[in-house]
């Protein structure tokens, strides 16, 4: 056995002991962090194996991450400690304290946190006992007691422990002082301490990783590193993630092969040489972000999620701009800042508002030298300026990059705080359940950044208990993903609108409890924002008994490192312009015939449009101006232009005016739109689930009852359904190509009492005329399912091939194939999993029994898998999580048998040659109520829904009575469509099919483009369209049966020669 494998079975070995409530042999019963061997003063004569020695010349060092330091009136001995006694080596020597008593400070721990101290106190020269009170932070810690007469005979006969709080920076003083009850035999040399050995130890693991080097947040000058860090205490290997985007790093997953660099039983991975990631050298003036999750198979916690560490690779010249170069929205107030060049001495300033001039050094930029920062002082708002920093490094001046920044807008500064005082309670219902909220807050007022922690008054006597909101207007510095933090106490939510409309937000984080002050473990996922763009941001909590506190931070592409959002970021909701505007802002794709709306500021009492072509002419022009459109009334924010051009782009700004209010008229923000390159034919957007349902629209197989003046239509005779009725529109509202909704067509050509075929159309009451506009294509998107994979077969004679796709069998559903029997009460299935083909090391095949066969059925599964070994799982209630536990390093071929008893008890267990049975590590029996009747069978899952996993059974026995004894097999959770043709035709004579036959199994959004002369030359009168139909089968078949399965389409539009939508 080679060192790394003996190491491996060692670590797994202590795990074992630990899962199992065991512990290594120590003195203490916690986790240790520190173990210190005291020598003698500063000599150290031999170091007991497991500890790190320390000597009084050491004092001040940090040893994995703890700072110890030493103080008092210290002596020290050497002894000849009796040979062969446990722990000869921490023995034998020892510092000790006469008489001004001894201090042994600890830093660096975690605030606020028990820890158990242990210390070893012996020499064998004392005569008599010692005794020594010690005491931690000044509460009493433990004694400790010898005689030096008396030979340790077993590690902890002179080891003492107690427990010590950290205090609220992390530290802990151990002292042994005066008058601490502290004696001598004989009273001599009052007080008097023995420190042999320290051992520091957690009263719960350290799971995660920590003490990362580089350490987090260093700068380094080498372009490769060798990252190392300390594993968690119960971790057996470490998985690595690594790249240039913190969001990414922080959120992938070891499927992300970009991120995820492998699981390595060592503790150094290397980047930036050959044959590691980036080999030909990380770059200058990058960061780098990196975490390692701690992984132990045998856990049910692992794996435990590290932190996200950095470092950045230095470059010669200035680098990492703050504000971040080209961002926006600026405090005026600004400090500049930036990363030093490696090895600079002086550093020179250039700024200005002018590029050519910064770029030259001329026209009073040259600021001089200056520290690592420079303060320009109060700049205007709205203004762009430049800077760049010179390096001097003693010997070369390495002239900086230009840089830019733009500061904020006129009104940015602030965001409003409301406050609904004495509402009792600390959930977020009880503030929403207040008639006076959201429209009548007690009092407001505003803050200079998204965050508050208020304090109860005294003099005033604020009551503890209220309900808040900060809310505003959220300016975006640079387009891309943006992450939000919330903390609050107590309950709290973090709201953000899609734009800058209050009515669109959506809840990005919440704070479900309690979380501290400056503390932000509440994250949203990434939000993508565009630059220059507001939206409506609002924070709501709920404290129940003080006054308390609320923040939200940020971090993005112009917000380099996390940080409460600031008011240069930031205005009040007051709403006095115009907002909201549909087309939205730089809209694209518009429809021709799109009316204008937007939301009232609150003070207008009129509204006056402009628009036209000219981006300048809109933003110059007053009421005697051609863009002058008139004046809409409150309530009637809207205004119709007309038809529009294709393929132009428009401008419209809306004043609002109040001949009442000096501040008249709030003049609007110009916004523009451009309209598509296509006319539409049906995009589906329009339908609801009252006054436009769609299968109004498109008449299926199903028809419809009559409603208003129309009368009942009783269906197609075809096997076509349109619509969900279980959406709050009657459409698709997640598979969609453009929009927000699209048309789920359901087929079924083989439905008794309909055709063989599914077709659902709709009439044409304007737009009919198909060749205005010059257009010659039909286009459609449409997409399907894929043909399902899954299959069961035998051959030879008692073995069984299955095939099955499936994202997996776990969590509240499952998807996977399954050929089973029934069968009633008791019973076990047993099986030879021959092979499983490798799609993914969680692919699974193996020997199940379930309840139903919905996907989120109660189920035992005893499965063999291509990487993760042999596993036991189930679900215990309908819907609910499933339970797993597995063994590794078993593969096929392997033995499993599932058992089911009269109490519903599960069992798994598996062999590897059909005879000697063994339970799966870590597992238990499961008691998983189902009904008497149950499926038994064969389930295969690829873990991968675009993977094929291929697995052979043999020697399969079902044991009970089964009542089904034909094999049966199916797919479970998993949509598939069965091939089938698709076609168009229009005025019911015009029929053009797809060219690929089974169109109806292709699985991503697909456009398909017509020609419209396949139709002319069928006759169809184009200047004269009345009617499209889509179909599914072969049209007009009426006599042989088809398939079944669900389409979708979307964007049925019509094009000039030439034009293609992008994608």
């Amino acid at each position: 056995m080679n060192i790394k494998c003996f190491v491996k079975l060692l670590i797994i070995i202590i795990a074992a002991m630990i899962l199992g409530g065991l512990s290594p042999t120590t003195a203490n019963a916690g986790y240790p962090i520190l173990m210190l061997d005291i020598s003698n003063r500063n000599v150290n004569t031999q170091t007991e194996a497991g500890f790190t020695s320390f000597t009084t010349t050491d004092s001040g060092s940090v040893i994995d991450g703890i700072k110890i330091e030493l103080a008092g009136s210290l002596d020290g001995r050497w002894r000849g400690a009796p040979t062969g006694i446990p722990y000869e080596l921490i023995y034998r020597d020892f510092i000790f304290a006469r008489p001004g008593g001894m201090t042994v400070t600890l830093s660096g721990l975690q605030p606020n946190e028990t820890y158990e101290i242990t210390i070893y106190a012996y020499d064998t020269g004392s005569a008599g006992d010692r005794i020594a009170d010690w005491t931690a932070n000044g509460e009493f810690c433990l004694t400790t007691t010898f005689n030096g007469s008396i030979a340790p005979l077993d590690e902890k006969d002179h080891a003492f422990t107690g427990t010590a709080l950290s205090d609220n920076t992390g530290k802990i003083v151990l002292e042994c002082g005066p008058n601490a009850g502290t004696t001598e035999q004989s009273g001599a040399n009052n007080p008097y301490a023995f420190l042999n050995a320290l051992v520091v130890s957690m009263m719960t693991p350290i799971t995660t990783s920590r003490h990362p080097a580089p350490e987090d947040g260093a700068i380094i000058t080498s372009t490769k590193v060798d990252l190392k860090w300390q594993p968690g205490m119960l971790s057996l290997s470490s998985n690595v993630y690594f790249g240039e985007n913190f969001d990414e790093v922080s959120n992938a997953t070891s499927e992300d092969t970009d991120i995820f660099r492998g699981n390595m039983t060592e503790i150094t991975f290397s980047v930036g040489s050959e044959g590691s990631p980036y080999p030909s050298g990380l770059a200058e003036k990058t960061t780098y972000y990196w975490r390692i999750d701690e992984v132990n198979d045998l856990h049910p916690d692992s794996p435990w999620k590290g932190e996200v560490w950095s470092f950045t690779v230095a470059s010669k010249s200035a680098f990492n701009p703050n504000p971040v170069d080209s961002t926006i929205f600026v405090d005026p107030n600004v400090t500049l800042s930036w990363t030093l060049g490696s090895a600079s001495v002086t550093h020179h300033m250039y700024f200005g508002d002018n590029l050519q001039d910064v770029q030259a050094g001329t026209g009073g930029t040259a600021k001089g030298s200056v520290s690592n920062d420079y303060r320009p002082g109060i700049l205007e708002l709205e203004k762009t300026y430049y800077w760049r920093v010179d390096e001097f490094d003693g010997t070369t001046t390495h002239t900086g990059e230009v840089w830019s920044f733009t500061t904020t807008l006129k009104g940015l500064g602030t965001v409003v705080i409301d406050m609904w005082e004495d509402i009792a309670g600390s959930t977020l219902d009880l503030l929403r359940d207040s008639p006076s909220y959201p429209d009548n807050p007690s009092w407001s007022d505003v803050l200079t950044e998204m965050g508050t922690q208020l304090i109860e008054d005294t003099e005033d006597s604020y009551p503890g208990s209220y309900g808040a909101r900060i809310h505003g207007w959220l300016y975006v510095p640079m387009t891309g993903d943006y992450t939000f933090w919330i903390s609050s106490a107590d309950q709290g939510e973090l709201w953000l609108s899609t734009d800058d409309d209050p009515a669109n937000v959506q809840l990005l984080a919440s704070e479900p409890v309690w979380g501290s002050y400056d503390t932000f473990s509440r994250k949203s996922d990434p939000v993508p924002l565009i630059g220059d763009e507001k939206y409506y941001i609002m924070a709501i909590w709920k404290e129940g008994s003080d006054w308390d506190h609320c923040q939200v931070a940020w971090r993005g592409p112009g917000i380099r490192e996390q940080q409460i959002i600031q008011g240069s970021y930031l205005s009040p909701y007051e709403p006095v312009n115009a907002f909201s505007p549909i087309p939205a802002k730089g809209a694209t794709d518009v429809k021709r015939t799109s009316v204008l709306s937007w939301k009232s500021g609150k003070r207008a009492s009129l509204h006056n449009v402009y628009f036209g072509m000219d981006h300048e002419a809109v933003l110059s022009a007053d009421t005697s101006s051609p863009e002058y459109k008139g004046t809409q009334e409150p309530g009637s924010e809207s205004y119709d232009p007309g038809i529009l051009e294709l393929e132009t782009t428009y401008y419209w700004r809306i004043d609002e005016v109040n001949n009442l209010d000096a501040n008249s008229p709030w003049v609007g923000e110009v916004w523009s739109f451009t309209v598509g390159d296509y006319l539409i034919v049906d995009d589906f957007e329009a339908y609801n689930n009252s006054e436009n349902q769609i299968w109004w629209a498109w008449k299926d197989g199903l028809g419809y009852v009559a409603h208003g003046t129309e009368p009942a239509y009783p269906g197609n005779g075809t096997g076509s359904a349109v619509g969900d009725d279980t959406s709050g529109s009657y459409t698709e509202e997640t598979i969609i190509h453009g929009g927000g909704q699209s048309m789920p067509l359901w087929y079924d050509n083989n439905k008794q009492g309909y055709a063989y075929y599914s077709e659902t159309e709709m009439a044409l009451t304007s737009g009919n005329d198909w060749t205005r506009e010059g257009v010659k294509e039909l286009s459609l998107w449409f997409r399907g399912y894929s043909a399902t994979v899954g299959s069961f077969a035998e051959g030879p004679l008692g073995t069984y091939t299955m095939t099955a796709s499936g994202t997996d069998i776990v969590g509240q559903a499952d998807e996977f194939h399954f050929a089973y029997k029934m069968m009633s009460g008791p019973g076990s299935i047993t099986a030879k999993v021959l092979s499983v083909s490798d799609t993914d090391p969680w692919a699974k095949a193996g020997v199940m029994i379930r309840e139903t066969l919905d996907p989120d059925s109660k189920h035992a599964l005893a499965c063999v898998t291509p990487g993760s070994g042999v596993a036991s799982e189930g679900r215990i209630t309908t819907g609910g999580d499933s339970f797993s536990s597995n063994q590794a390093a078993i593969t096929a071929p392997h033995w499993v048998k599932l058992e089911r008893n009269m109490a519903g008890t599960f069992t798994v267990s598996h062999s590897v040659d059909g005879k000697t049975w063994a339970a799966v590590t870590g597992a238990t029996g499961q008691g998983i109520q189902m009904a008497a009747n149950v499926y038994v069978g064969l389930a295969v899952t690829s873990h991968d829904a675009a993977e094929t996993c291929e697995a052979q059974f043999s020697n399969v026995t079902i044991s009970g009575s089964v009542t089904q004894q034909q094999w049966m097999s199916q797919d479970i959770g998993i949509t598939s469509n069965e091939p089938e043709p698709m076609y168009v035709a229009l005025n019911g004579e015009g029929v053009v099919y797809h060219d690929d036959p089974e169109a109806s199994v292709i699985n991503v959004w697909t456009e398909w483009r017509i020609d419209l002369q396949a139709f002319a030359d069928q006759n169809v009168d184009l200047a004269n369209i009345d009617n499209i139909a889509i179909g599914i089968g072969t049209k007009d078949n009426m006599t042989t049966p088809g398939g079944v399965g669900k389409m979708y389409f979307d964007d049925i539009r019509l094009y000039r020669p030439g034009d293609a939508p992008e994608e």
